[in-house]
């Protein structure tokens, strides 16, 4: 499930952290009120949190990140899993 944000569960070794600002990730995602930036500062109190659930692979999302499907061009399919897990919570 999403939810758990232990560091050593979320980071596998080898895995790269895009390291992206607020600001930037704003940009990178979209306008400033994107719907999954939107969902997913809802979930977490935190920043951090919300940079580590779009870096680490989910189950959910085929055993990929939120970074590379975004990136190519399956954002429906991030927001239908974060939909999803901001359902179950």
């Amino acid at each position: 499930m999403f939810g758990s944000l232990s560091k050593s569960k979320l980071m596998q070794p080898g895995a790269e952290m895009v390291l992206l600002g607020r600001q930037e990730l704003d940009v990178w995602l979209g306008e400033p009120d994107d719907f999954i930036l939107a969902v997913l500062r809802d979930i977490y109190d935190h920043e951090a949190d919300v940079k580590r659930w779009l870096n680490v692979p989910h189950t959910q999302l085929g055993g990929r990140s939120a970074v590379d499907l975004i990136s190519a061009g399956r954002v429906a399919e991030v927001e239908s899993a974060v939909i999803e897990y901001w359902n179950a919570r």
